[in-house]
């Protein structure tokens, strides 16, 4: 399976998932990561900007092959969005990437709430 973590400064997660172009894909097999890549959306690319109007599924993206997306910051659009893809969105206040998705496969990654207050701009 693959899990996405926003990035932007290629040390700490990201927030606002829906505008973030940088991810990592981890590659997770028996749950132990077997191999970790940078993808580089271009801007178009962004979640904010393929579906930001409407609930459809997306119908072609590159990280449509993950099953979570972690970052640091999301609103209920994103998440409903990723749900509406098969994709887990969780919103955590974890900043190491690599530490994320430790405390993921061990169960122990904590989740904060939706920002209700989210605001798009």
């Amino acid at each position: 399976m693959k899990i996405a973590v926003t990035y932007q400064n290629g040390r700490t997660i990201s927030g606002h998932g829906g505008r973030t172009n940088r991810f990592l894909i981890y590659t997770i097999e028996n749950q132990k990561v077997i191999d970790k890549q940078d993808l580089e959306l271009d801007k178009e690319q962004t979640f904010h900007n393929i579906i930001h109007n409407g609930l459809e599924p997306v119908p072609e993206h590159p990280l449509l092959n993950v099953v979570a997306i972690i970052a640091g910051n999301m609103g209920p659009g994103f998440f409903q969005k990723m749900k509406m893809n098969n994709i887990d969105a969780l919103n955590s206040d974890e900043r190491d990437p690599n530490v994320a998705i430790e405390k993921l496969l061990e169960g122990k990654l904590e989740m904060i709430p939706l920002d209700e207050n989210h605001q798009c701009k």
